[in-house]
This record gives structure tokens, C-alpha cells and sequence, in this order.
């Protein structure tokens, strides 16, 4: 039989409970030997037994209950929103606003720019063969100033 600590038998009684029934098999007798010689153990067991009174007070929790019919009935009740695939789908306008044909060219034009930009100064970075950092940067900005003089 191994023995029993208070402190043990305070783990098992705030586990399991004051029913010994409950208590781990390995421990039960060890535990039951521990109440029979320790008045601190009974103290324990009686503050346990009076808090299981308590928890045996309160009532159950209702079971939830499902039913399948009501809740089709409350999902179909309201109309759902109609899906229209996309391909049915007809455009009133097959021309396309000039607003929007412009927005496009600016970022075409944009993305031109920054990559000649990006060439121009990577390409300069690399050999030196156009001289400091600054005179590239002229050159670039010359280049987008055409660019953009041209559109």
C-alpha cells in the first residue's frame, strides 16, 4: 500500500470529489487509511462533501433540442437573394468610357517609366560607364520628361 500525503489527498478531493467511488483505484485505500488517522484529512473531506451537497443542488441544464422541420421552416420563410451567373449577364453599353481608357494608358505609361528607370539606374550602378549616380539620374529624368511630352 503506498502512503498518502494531505496535500495528495486535497488534489483528489478537488478532482474528483468527496465519494471515494470516484477517487483513482491505485490511491482509494491509501486515501481511506489517511482519513481514518488524520483529523486535518476528515476537515478536508467534509469541506468536500459539503461542496458536492452544493453542486448536487443545482439542477441539470436543459437538453437542447433540435428540430429539423421548424428550422427548415424559419430558413425558407424569408426569400433568399437571387444568384445571376455572370455569363447570363447581358451589358447595356458595349463601349467602353473614355475615363477608363485613360486611367488604363496612365498605368501603362507608368509602368513603362519605372522600368526604363530602374534599367537606367541599375545599368549605371553596375560599370560606372555613365558617370555618378546624379548624371543618370539626369538622363532618366530627361527620358520621362520626353515620354510624357510625347502622350
Amino acid at each position: 500500500m503506498t502512503t498518502m500525503s494531505e496535500d495528495r489527498l486535497r488534489e483528489i478531493l478537488s478532482a474528483y470529489g468527496a465519494d471515494p467511488k470516484r477517487w483513482p483505484a491505485l490511491e482509494r485505500a491509501a486515501a481511506e487509511a489517511l482519513l481514518a488517522r488524520s483529523g486535518a484529512a476528515r476537515d478536508a473531506h467534509v469541506e468536500a462533501l459539503s461542496l458536492d451537497a452544493l453542486l448536487a443542488r443545482d439542477p441539470a441544464p436543459a437538453a437542447a433540442t433540435f428540430d429539423a422541420a421548424q428550422l427548415a421552416a424559419a430558413v425558407t420563410a424569408a426569400p433568399q437573394p437571387r444568384v445571376v451567373p455572370r455569363a447570363a449577364v447581358v451589358e447595356r453599353d458595349s463601349v467602353v468610357p473614355a475615363t477608363t481608357f485613360l486611367f488604363r494608358w496612365f498605368n501603362v505609361a507608368g509602368l513603362a517609366a519605372a522600368m526604363l528607370a530602374g534599367f537606367m539606374v541599375g545599368w549605371a550602378g553596375i560599370d560606372g560607364s555613365l558617370g555618378t549616380t546624379a548624371e543618370a539620374a539626369d538622363l532618366v529624368s530627361g527620358l520621362l520628361a520626353l515620354e510624357y511630352a510625347a502622350w
